[in-house]
């Protein structure tokens, strides 16, 4: 449950993929799975949404390589296969969880981990990854058994809003510490606060900045300390300067120093931006690091390589099917043929006999072609003509006359509702109509601004068979279109039947 009471929807994959990337005893139970289809595994892998996803990149190259191998057993969906990894990495959770019917989360946890000799809880030597791994195979464990949880237990609600937390910080940016997460006022302040400790230090934004003679004792001193940090992995400092940072950066680096400790003392501010300034740059180059290592990996180009000949072997498959289709095509087209050649005199003389009755059909359909055109002209000259509203007429009460209008869009409608009397029906243009509707009616009018020749054709047809009188009217205002109507229905009153 959150907050607000409401239950916590969870997808607990990318959660299942990081408990086993936290136990190094099951690397190479994974790796031997992965190994027996790779490249199935792989393929299901990178099609979804997890692969790229925060919560799997954001961990080391060597977890990362594992939570992804993970997610493809786990897609293909063999509970086998995830039993088999828990059990290697996590005996005495399985044999608990398996003989328990009901599973209490932090029982199992406590008597995993009691306290020591001396009371303290063992709880606290563990690593975050760790904590929440031991959490997730309880869980996983309980679904695949079928065994009941205790979804009340304090431990089980701490970790359902770790994970909830988790996903708002990589899919929202919620709780995400980051320089546009900071209000405008300490924004402020930590820019002044640069500049104070740029001009007392005698520094700037480049790392060299802050080790030659122009800087600041203290700031000499602080950063080659950390300098020598690097002699011990045998590395160069210039590593840094390999990934130089904006002043967007320094002011991000200064903003944590900030919002932590509340205060702007110059030298502690200088000290923390130096072990900042290093440590930023050096996560930036392993982020790089990591990306070119997924682009250029052994094991990625050649599962892409074995991807994509496997969807050109597809490819070649379907492209032989359509070749033996083509082959029966023409084989089918051969023997019509033969057909046509054989069936040709016959089809001929039944031609002949036709001829006198396809002359008769066109001259009924001329005959409705003219009938057409001359109602075409008709509403052509209604769509075209303006609207001249005559004035000193006593207005029809439209109240008296079963009316409806075919056509027209649903805003349009809804307008036109408020204006006409209850007695009147709208019709959209692309509903199925109802004849018997129209027979009932003492006059149609259509909306061309918006109507089907389909059901134009339909309608007018039951109209003129039950002799209605129909009008046309185009106005969008529904004042002016009122006036239409007023105007149309006016002159047939005596033809129109009073409601």
């Amino acid at each position: 449950m959150d907050q607000s009471g409401n239950k916590i929807m969870i997808d607990f994959t990318p959660f299942i993929c990081e408990a086993f990337a936290s136990n190094p005893a099951v690397y190479k139970t994974i790796e031997k799975m992965y190994e027996k289809n790779r490249v199935k595994y792989y393929q299901t892998a990178k099609k979804n949404k997890w692969y790229n996803h925060e919560l799997l990149t954001s961990q080391s190259i060597s977890k990362e390589i594992v939570m992804k191998r993970t997610l493809g057993i786990l897609l293909e969906g063999d509970p086998d296969e995830v039993l088999q990894i828990i059990k290697k990495g996590w005996k005495s959770i399985y044999s608990l969880v398996n003989s328990q019917a009901f599973v209490i989360p932090s029982e199992i946890v406590f008597k995993i981990l009691p306290p020591d000799k001396a009371g303290r809880d063992k709880l606290d030597t563990l690593t975050n990854d760790e904590f929440n791994s031991y959490a997730m195979v309880i869980i996983t464990l309980a679904s695949i058994q079928g065994k009941k949880l205790d979804e009340q237990d304090e431990f089980y609600s701490f970790f359902i809003q770790n994970c909830h937390a988790r996903l708002q910080w990589a899919d929202e940016g919620l709780y995400r510490f980051s320089l546009q997460s900071v209000t405008q006022e300490n924004r402020k302040k930590v820019r002044e606060f640069k500049e104070k400790i740029y001009a007392e230090m005698n520094i700037n934004r480049f790392w060299v900045s802050h080790t030659n003679q122009e800087a600041s004792e203290e700031m000499q001193q602080i950063s080659n300390a950390l300098s020598f940090l690097f002699d011990t992995e045998g590395l160069a400092a210039s590593i840094i300067e390999d990934e130089p940072l904006s002043e967007t950066d320094i002011e991000e680096i200064l903003a944590a120093y900030f919002i932590t400790f509340k205060n702007q003392n110059k030298i502690e501010g200088a000290k923390f931006l130096a072990a900042g300034h290093i440590i930023k740059s050096l996560l930036r180059a392993y982020r790089h690091l990591k990306e070119q290592h997924f682009k250029t990996s052994r094991e990625t180009l050649y599962l892409d390589l074995d991807t994509a000949q496997h969807e050109a072997k597809e490819a070649r498959l379907v492209a032989e099917r359509q070749d033996l289709i083509i082959t029966q095509k023409n084989r089918e087209i051969e023997n019509l043929q033969k057909q046509v050649a054989s069936e040709y005199g016959r089809a001929v003389n039944e031609y002949r006999d036709n001829l006198k009755e396809a002359e008769k059909e066109i001259s009924d359909l001329q005959q409705r072609l003219s009938s057409t055109q001359a109602e075409l002209e008709e509403l052509s000259k209604i769509i075209l003509s303006e609207f001249e509203p005559e004035e000193n007429l006593e207005p029809v009460d439209l109240s008296t006359v079963r009316g409806i209008i075919v056509g027209g869009r649903d805003r349009w409608h809804a307008r036109m509702k408020e204006v006409l009397p209850d007695t009147w029906r709208l019709i959209p243009p692309d509903n199925e109509i109802d004849l018997a509707v129209i027979a009932k009616a003492n006059i149609v009018f259509f909306f061309t601004g918006y109507l089907s020749h389909a059901v134009y054709y339909a309608v007018i047809g039951e109209a003129r068979k039950k002799n209605i009188p129909v009008g046309y009217i185009k106005r969008i205002n529904e004042t002016e279109c009122l006036a239409e109507i007023q105007n149309q229905v006016r002159p047939l009153r005596n033809k129109i039947k009073e409601a």
